[in-house]
């Protein structure tokens, strides 16, 4: 087996340690919400009973909202055409969140809200209701081609160095400065 080098040694760390970070880069997914539909109260908003569409989610999208009222309030969230309720909670007065409810229905459906406070009072409130999916995102994925292609480039500069993209590679990089040489 042959021996390398403490400078061989550097150069190869060097170049695994960027192969991994460009690829863990480049595959490193990040799930993000994607609003389908939103629905906002106007300001100053008063009522006693809000009924409202938010809009159609198909089977697998979520639901939710953000809800501030100045009186205890039963919120319901339904599927218009198969009459599926698929929240309802009662919550006292001041801010709080449903939370990311599921569709659970085959085909979806039209998710309508409904808040009632109690005792039919009418209650200033602020909604904010939004459908909404999961994608799978790559926000890393330029920096993880871009640490890449500089392995690529790395690697003809220092073993593919009498090629003609060995050549130009080594016009880039500056790599006998580097000290990242191979004999």
């Amino acid at each position: 087996m042959p021996k390398f080098s403490q400078r061989q040694r550097y150069t190869l760390a060097i170049l695994c340690s960027l192969l991994i970070a460009g690829l863990v880069l480049l595959s490193l997914p990040a799930p993000a919400e994607q609003d389908v539909a939103i629905y906002s109260t106007p300001v100053g908003y008063s009522t006693s009973a809000l009924q409202k569409v938010i809009g159609y989610a198909p089977s697998g999208y979520y639901a939710s909202a953000h809800i501030t009222t100045e009186n205890t309030a039963t919120v319901t969230l339904t599927l218009v055409e198969s009459y599926l309720v698929i929240f309802t909670r009662t919550f006292p007065a001041g801010a709080f969140d449903i939370p990311n409810t599921p569709i659970i229905a085959a085909n979806g459906g039209t998710v309508f809200l409904t808040i009632t406070s109690q005792n039919q009072i009418i209650t200033p409130m602020n909604v904010v209701a939004k459908i909404f999916h999961i994608v799978t995102a790559l926000p890393f994925f330029w920096a993880g081609a871009g640490i890449l292609g500089l392995t690529g480039l790395l690697t003809l500069a220092i073993f593919y160095q009498h090629t003609a993209a060995g050549k130009l590679a080594r016009r880039i990089l500056p790599v006998e400065k580097a000290g990242l040489g191979w004999p």
